[in-house]
C-alpha cells in the first residue's frame, strides 16, 4: 500500500467551519468519483486545537491532514494520469485559492508499517 499524504492550511480569512463544508460540499465533488477505480480510499483528518493550560486553542500550522490511499504504485500512477486530465487540472487548480493557502501545504509519499498493539 502507498498512501500521498498532504498537509492543507485554509486560506486567510476563512473559519475552520467555513473550510470544513467547502472542502466537503464543493472541492471534494469537483474530481472525487473520477479517482473511483483509480484509488482505495480518500481521507480528510481536519485538526481541532486543544485548549492549553491558558483555556486557549491554539492556531494550528495546518488544518487538515488528506490521504489518498492506493494498492500499489501502478494504481497510483493512474490515479496521476486521471488528475493530469486538462478539463480537471483546471477545475482543481482553479478552485483552490478559494480555500487554501498555497503557500504551505506540503505533499508526502508515505509507505505505511503498521505494529498491532491489540
Amino acid at each position: 500500500m502507498i498512501k500521498i499524504v498532504a498537509l492543507l492550511k485554509r486560506r486567510p480569512g476563512m473559519s475552520l467551519e467555513e473550510f470544513r463544508d467547502y472542502y466537503e460540499n464543493v472541492h471534494l465533488p469537483i474530481g472525487a468519483l473520477r479517482f473511483k477505480g483509480n484509488a482505495i480510499s480518500h481521507h480528510r483528518r481536519y485538526l481541532t486545537p486543544i485548549p492549553g493550560p491558558d483555556g486557549v486553542g491554539h492556531e494550528a500550522d495546518y488544518d487538515v491532514i488528506m490521504e489518498m490511499w492506493f494498492e500499489d504504485r501502478a494504481q497510483l500512477e493512474a490515479a496521476m494520469q486521471v488528475m493530469q486530465e486538462p478539463e480537471l487540472a483546471e477545475r482543481i487548480a482553479g478552485d483552490v485559492p478559494n480555500f487554501l493557502d498555497r503557500a504551505d501545504n506540503p505533499m508526502f509519499f508515505v509507505e505505511e508499517h503498521v505494529t498491532d498493539l491489540r
